[in-house]
């Protein structure tokens, strides 16, 4: 099956990763291109995949989806942040 995971380069999104190509999905890591994020994109098994961009960039998600058997949705805003930017939260995290 072909999964596409959004948030995929958080700590949760990695652990769903390594669980996902275990069971030989393949996996479709989709997360805004951050330091952090490019350095644990360097670790991604064989059988993932990266595909930077927005999740709340229409276009980024359409293209990003196109072909995928099924989506787990991981990327999101978390407190405190959401607390300080409840509009962002909700872009990101509905």
């Amino acid at each position: 099956m072909d999964v596409l995971l959004t948030g995929a380069l958080g700590k949760l999104g990695r652990a769903a990763i390594a669980e996902l190509v275990q069971r030989g999905h393949t996996v479709r890591c989709f997360d805004v291109e951050t330091a952090s994020n490019r350095r644990h994109a360097r670790a991604l098994p064989p059988g993932a995949t990266v595909l930077w961009g927005d999740i709340r960039d229409r276009d980024s998600v359409h293209a990003a989806v196109q072909g995928c058997d099924a989506v787990i949705h991981n990327a999101a805003v978390l407190p405190p942040a959401s607390e300080r930017q409840p509009e962002l939260a909700e872009a990101v995290n509905v």
